[in-house]
């Protein structure tokens, strides 16, 4: 199961033709702190982390998301004899890209002997760091800390280093970084805190992404290959390994292109990788304007940095209007008069087709129950109408199922959802029956989800392994393939150290093994399944799970 989930009924296809992209570089940028308009942006690009630090030692700070920096100070309490603890921000682009151009921000400074501050670059395999590195004398600053998005404050790509020769162009980066570190071993610290410091005020990022998308999948059932009426549909899969899928285009007939966007995946991106490396798109296809016969979709999936590849051409049949099973009085009737018998009392073709809630969550072992009204424009119910119903279950295939309920005296209807996980219910409305859909009302009926965590064993000694299992209930088809991060605190926050994958019963484990525990320590875990593109549900967490590891000190 895929995290892009997608929220639509599939079209069969026909036999495809698979496109090849031109294979041409694209770029897009990563904004920290502060977006391209000045607006607060998040700082979630830039990993932060604390090493060989005790209580104390390090403090990191992020108020990039409400309009202030990143902060990471060496704050110790006293001199340092046993260990060198560092703090660090580390900015890295997805596998398969390189840094082409950054712009930064910040105040950096080091105020003690035995401390150093920087910002590094990385090419070739080699860092490059600068600034308030070690062998600067204490009282070296850069940038100016009362107004830290002046030019001052600012740094580029080859300030220092990585001249490139005439002709030769200049080198893509891995990765970027700011520490600030404890550089041997008794550090004494400054008179007043913090001893160094680096604050990032704005980043920009900018990310060279050559890699177009990869078309997976089109699919649907073999009982849609019939012809078909309404609104018809097509799944499309794609996957990216740079900067993720962020949308379709397609047009039917070679007609006017229409662009379909993956949720959650829009600009200004705060994240080296914006939108999801793997999703699965629907593509509505309204045939009521459609002669009946064949006809064809085509597209392409695009990712962040604007690289595509192309889809299609998909091949489809609109079916002739539909006529009124003989043998009813009614059809018969109608036909006579040339026409079709009316959908319910009054029929309106202009009717109001309405859903008391579009999105229900229910518990696990009950149903989710959908309520709604049909009436004319005015208010008017219209009774003993009958709607169609069809429920897609997202994952598991994609399975679709169809009904038909009615109306009461009153205009009103109900029915219940069956099973666990997330479907979509789609009831439509015609005004005559067999006739053309007029109305159409779309609901996401979800049941909650709740994630457990339990480590075995729940104590351990340093050096030991602790396997953590977990179950992820409530998501049905769904929760197979989706993404659990495994959190620990660090740094005073929450932070992902490794990410696993649900199994099919919703299922997962994570082992881990403490071989740098010097002192006894109590380690705090969670999971966390996040809400994504695509993923129909909000961020779920697991209870906090304390584990006391014994030091090897002992």
């Amino acid at each position: 199961m895929a995290r892009g989930i997608g929220l639509l009924v599939l079209l069969a296809a026909s036999p495809l033709i698979w496109g090849v992209a031109s294979a041409r570089a694209g770029e897009y940028t990563v904004w920290s702190c502060r977006g391209p308009a000045g607006m607060p942006i998040s700082a979630a690009a830039w990993r932060t982390q604390a090493s060989y630090a005790a209580s104390g030692d390090i403090t990191i700070t992020d108020d990039c998301a409400s309009g202030g920096s990143l902060r990471i100070e060496a704050t110790p309490p006293g001199p340092i004899a046993d260990h060198q603890p560092q703090g660090e921000a580390i900015f890295e682009p997805p596998a398969g890209t390189a840094i082409a151009h950054f712009e930064v921000w910040r105040y950096v400074a080091a105020t003690a002997d035995d401390y150093a501050a920087s910002f590094q670059e990385w090419a070739f395999g080699i860092g490059s760091s600068q600034e308030c590195a070690a062998g600067h004398a204490p009282g070296c600053s850069f940038g100016t800390p009362e107004e830290p998005l002046d030019e001052d404050s600012r740094v580029e790509e080859h300030t220092w280093n990585f001249e490139a020769s005439p002709g030769e162009g200049l080198p893509p980066f891995e990765k970027l970084g700011f520490w600030v570190s404890c550089v041997k071993v008794g550090c004494r610290p400054a008179p007043s805190s913090p001893s160094a410091l680096f604050e990032l005020a704005r980043s920009a990022v900018t990310i060279e992404d050559d890699r177009p998308p990869t078309i997976t999948r089109l699919e649907g059932p073999a009982a849609e290959s019939a012809p078909v009426t309404g609104v018809a549909h097509l799944f499309v899969t794609a996957t990216d390994v740079g900067g993720g899928i962020a949308a379709l285009e397609f047009s039917v007939d070679g007609g006017a292109s229409r662009r379909v966007a993956v949720g959650g995946c829009e600009e200004p991106f705060s994240e080296p990788q914006p939108c999801p490396p793997k999703a699965t798109q629907g593509i509505a296809i309204d045939t009521a304007g459609l002669a009946p016969g064949e006809h064809a979709v085509s597209g392409a999936a695009l990712d962040a940095a604007g690289n595509a590849t192309p889809f299609g051409p998909v091949s489809f049949t609109v079916a002739p209007p539909a006529v009124a099973a003989p043998g009813q009085q009614a059809v018969a009737a109608a036909s006579a008069a040339g026409g079709r018998p009316d959908n319910g009392t009054p029929a309106s073709e202009a009717a109001r087709l309405r859903l008391h809630r579009a999105g229900r969550f229910h518990r696990a072992g009950e149903p989710g129950r959908l309520q709604g009204t049909l009436t004319t424009p005015d208010g008017v119910p219209i009774a003993e109408a009958r709607l169609g119903v069809e429920i897609t279950e997202l994952g598991g295939g994609h399975r679709v199922r169809r009904r038909v309920i009615g109306t009461d005296a009153d205009g009103h209807f109900a029915l219940a959802v069956a099973g666990a996980g997330a479907r979509t219910v789609v009831v439509s409305y015609a005004p005559t029956v067999g006739g053309p859909v007029s109305r159409r009302a779309e609901a996401l009926v979800r049941t909650s989800l709740s994630l457990a965590l339990k480590p075995r064993p729940r104590r351990v000694r340093a050096g030991q392994t602790v396997r953590f299992l977990g179950r992820l209930r409530g998501a049905g088809g769904a929760a197979r393939g989706a993404n659990v991060e495994i959190q620990a605190i660090a740094g005073g926050r929450w932070t992902t150290i490794d990410t696993v994958t649900v199994g099919r019963h919703g299922s997962f484990s994570w082992a881990h093994r403490f071989r740098y525990v010097e002192r006894d320590a109590l380690f705090s875990f969670r999971a966390v399944v996040p809400r994504t593109p695509g993923w129909p549900w909000p961020t779920v967490r697991s209870g906090r799970i304390e584990l006391p590891i014994e030091g090897s000190s002992r």
